[in-house]
């Protein structure tokens, strides 16, 4: 048989080949193209949907929970920043340890620096400056739900943390 002979009976057997997958299977490749599309669709749709959801929104202002203050959450530079706008009994910052602050009132202090978003949604990471010691602590900001926020000042890498909650006011 001859070269030519046999690229005839390849091509007839090719045709018969998608003639027979076409009868069989009911589609040709256009279809097979847009199964495949919607396939990879459907799966970016789930990927996606497995994302952790945005946090919540955590500026504006919050009142202590026991009544005794109001904090204001808003951008600083790249970061949010919280500031204390009011004390139901405004004192200085006496227990400061640099004695050339311990005269400064507490109310417009900022108590929380550098608050960003961590890895886990609906908390972030910030800087706690806690006025009932005077020390500033690595913390978190934990948003419970729209209207309840506990800040946490923490030692030993997180290990041990302490705080209070923070809620919206009415």
């Amino acid at each position: 048989m001859s070269d030519c002979a046999n690229d005839e009976a390849t091509a007839q057997r090719q045709d018969l080949g998608a003639t027979s997958t076409q009868q069989r299977y009911g589609h040709d490749r256009p279809q097979r193209r847009r199964l495949a599309w919607v396939v990879m669709a459907g799966l970016a749709v789930i990927v996606i949907s497995a994302l952790p959801a945005p946090a919540g929104e955590v500026t504006g202002e919050w009142l202590r929970d026991d009544g005794s203050a109001r904090l204001e959450i808003a951008p600083c530079g790249a970061a949010l920043c919280g500031t204390l706008v009011w004390l139901r009994e405004p004192r200085a910052d006496i227990h400061n340890p640099d004695a050339t602050l311990r005269a400064r009132s507490l109310l417009g202090l900022t108590i929380l620096t550098e608050i960003a978003p961590s890895a886990r949604s609906g908390q972030w990471e910030a800087k706690v400056y806690n006025p009932e010691d005077g020390k500033t602590y690595s913390g978190k900001a934990i948003l419970r739900n729209d209207a309840k926020l506990d800040l946490q000042g923490c030692v030993l890498g997180g290990l041990i943390c302490k705080g209070a909650r923070w809620m919206r006011p009415n």
